[in-house]
């Protein structure tokens, strides 16, 4: 797997969080629930970053609301937990991970109580880091939670990825991690995403050919063609005398001098000539290298 580490947010990941459906469950009355979720959520996000106290917000709220609701807001605060609903292809997912060694990561915002409450799921013991927003009073999409966890844990965000269930979380530009999705309740969806991302193209196949064929030409000579230095000197005096005794045609062996030293100094030069001595020249198997070197003057 390309990502070393899977991070997961919590709520509607891995447990179902509906503020309308979870105030049904301390009030009956239609407008009742209409005050309490206006009144509640309005400022959740102020518990999740830990600006305000969780016991204080609890008073704060109490006191916004009619005497005849001060019950149900301390009661909801105090066991809203219990009325997460796990997401089970999540946690299916979440085994299935664990059996791969992958090591899994928490990073939710959510209250300081939310945080001392989650302790009792079994499921999150067994990962590698968990981290709550409001003890650290700061919260996703601000880069200082992102640089925690990655200081933290000792993570490379390029290594890491996100699944979280709002793509506003995702605003953060700080940090260059490859992978995230917004999870819409589907986990097919994100064993796909990972499966399309470890197909992408490498990174190698984007060097321009000019760069992989002196690679190629460099690699090729230095492997294939490194003979010993008195072979090879002996084969270019043999080449050069050669050249000279039937370069008659120019009567000048500088041209075929210099021909040959560009053969023997670059081995790739050695095939593109014996290819176009063959083709130009019409060269067969046996015939003399006097040949070849007569026409190959003659031709230029």
């Amino acid at each position: 797997m390309k990502y070393k580490n899977i991070v997961f947010d919590f709520g509607n990941v891995i447990g179902k969080f509906n503020g309308r459906d979870l105030v049904k469950h301390f009030s009956s009355c239609e407008e009742d629930q209409e005050l309490l979720f206006t009144a509640i959520f309005s400022r959740w996000d102020d518990i999740d970053n830990g600006s305000v106290d969780y016991e204080q917000n609890i008073d704060n709220i109490a006191a916004s609301l009619p005497d005849r609701l001060e019950s149900a807001v301390r009661t909801l605060f105090r066991e809203w937990p219990r009325h997460l609903t796990p997401i089970n292809d999540t946690l299916r997912f979440i085994d299935e991970l664990k059996e791969r060694n992958i090591p899994l990561y928490l990073l939710s915002n959510a209250p300081t109580y939310f945080a001392e409450y989650a302790v009792n799921y079994d499921f999150l013991k067994e990962f590698s880091g968990i981290v709550f927003s409001a003890p650290l009073k700061m919260a996703k999409p601000d880069p200082a939670i992102y640089r925690y966890l990655f200081e933290t844990f000792s993570l490379d965000p390029k290594e890491c990825f996100f699944i979280d269930d709002l793509e506003k979380k995702y605003q953060c530009r700080a940090f260059s991690w490859y992978g995230r999705i917004v999870f819409n309740g589907n986990i097919d969806d994100v064993k796909k995403r990972l499966v399309s991302d470890l197909k992408k193209p490498v990174a190698f196949l984007a060097v321009p050919s000019s760069v992989l064929l002196f690679l190629f030409r460099f690699l090729f000579g230095f492997y294939v063609f490194q003979i010993s230095d008195t072979f090879r000197f002996c084969f270019f005096l043999l080449f050069r005398a050669r050249s000279k005794q039937f370069c008659h045609h120019c009567n000048d062996s500088s041209c075929c001098d210099k021909e040959i030293r560009e053969i023997i100094c670059d081995p790739f030069q050695m095939f593109i000539f014996q290819a176009k001595s063959h083709i130009i020249y019409n060269v067969s198997a046996n015939e003399p290298i006097e040949h070849i070197t007569d026409r190959a003057c003659r031709h230029q």
